[in-house]
């Protein structure tokens, strides 16, 4: 349930953050006169960073280091073969990154951008709430430690 919460958290920030920097930037999209002719110019203005690629990537990666994690491949007990499956998803991000260029809805540094927002927002969600990969409790859950000091101060 926590690792479902953390991943709507990681998806709805990512989106916020994309949506934020598309209307910040306002940088044309390549096929920005079809678009006028179209009525949708509004639309025309939004091309940096893609925000396919940046959900896509944020939800691949997020599931990428959850099954890193269930898998333990990073801390000894893992192989390559597992590395492979768990990197499998990320497959996935590329496909639909490469199918923004091709249908000329934005140009390569749109999707690197994308990319690179979903993938950093999708670690640091993980990197806030999960063990670390390379633990041996790798893919739990961080618990709250409550130590009492002197005077019964709890922090």
């Amino acid at each position: 349930m926590t690792s479902t919460i953390t991943f709507f958290f990681a998806v709805s920030l990512c989106l916020f953050l994309t949506n934020a920097f598309k209307l910040f930037s306002g940088k044309p999209r390549p096929n920005y006169y079809s678009l006028i002719d179209n009525n949708k110019a509004s639309k025309g203005y939004q091309s940096f960073p893609s925000g396919h690629s940046s959900t896509t990537f944020n939800g691949m990666m997020f599931l990428t280091l959850l099954l890193c994690g269930e898998y333990k491949v990073f801390n000894g007990d893992g192989s390559i073969l597992k590395l492979i499956g768990c990197c499998f998803p990320l497959l996935f991000g590329f496909l639909v990154a490469i199918s923004r260029v091709r249908d000329y809805f934005h140009g390569y540094d749109d999707i690197i951008a994308g990319s690179l927002l979903g993938c950093v927002i999708a670690l640091l969600c993980y990197v806030l709430k999960f063990r670390a990969l390379w633990s041996k409790n790798s893919g739990e859950i961080k618990t709250e430690e409550y130590r009492e000091f002197d005077d019964n101060f709890i922090v």
